[in-house]
């Protein structure tokens, strides 16, 4: 299956659950909208999404997120270098005042957050080793693994959570295909914690 045919996907899960639309075009700009909706459907906010692209390589990306009203209620600035899966970026909820956000250093990840618009800035930095993803990354690590994820390819990343200071493990994997829909899902890398009661 291409990934030209997979023109909309579902990321599901204990964290995440959105309705992505995705036309995989090499443009200099991709604009799309995300609504995410609670258990029971209820919309609880739509994220529009501006991408920019030199040689067809992502650069960079900004996120502005409405409440059911159309009101703004946060941002999200994000630049790709030196890869698609590590975005430096900057998250800010204009309902709260609260910021965070991750910096990519050489040799490390820096996760950053101000709990208020007065509170001062709390940093912690992790080394860069293994499968790590950084904010919007997520989304691009995903668009460019379509075709595995599709096939039943299990992917085992470092999530970096600033909101934390922190990072965890997780996996990605394909939950099912409903025509050119796949659904994937997002699930914390323990066993234990997958467990239903």
């Amino acid at each position: 299956m291409g990934v030209a045919r997979l023109k909309r996907f579902i990321l599901g899960g204990a964290l995440l659950a959105a309705l992505l639309c995705h036309d995989p075009l090499q443009a200099q700009a991709q604009i799309f909208t995300g609504r995410a909706v609670d258990e029971a459907g209820v919309l609880a906010y739509v994220e529009k999404h501006a991408i920019t692209y030199k040689d067809g390589r992502v650069v960079g990306s900004r996120t502005t997120y409405f409440d059911p009203d159309d009101h703004v209620i946060g941002t999200l600035e994000s630049e790709y270098a030196p890869m698609p899966r590590l975005s430096t970026y900057s998250f800010r909820d204009l309902r709260k005042g609260y910021t965070d956000g991750v910096r990519v250093e050489p040799g490390r990840l820096c996760m950053f957050r101000k709990r208020s618009l007065e509170a001062e800035e709390e940093i912690a930095c992790r080394p860069r080793q293994g499968l790590q993803i950084a904010g919007q990354g997520f989304h691009h690590f995903i668009v460019n693994r379509l075709d595995a994820i599709a096939e039943g390819e299990v992917f085992h990343v470092e999530l970096a959570l600033p909101f934390r200071l922190d990072q965890a493990r997780f996996r990605i994997r394909r939950h099912h295909m409903e025509g050119d829909c796949l659904r994937i899902r997002l699930e914390i890398d323990n066993g234990w914690s997958r467990i239903k009661p």
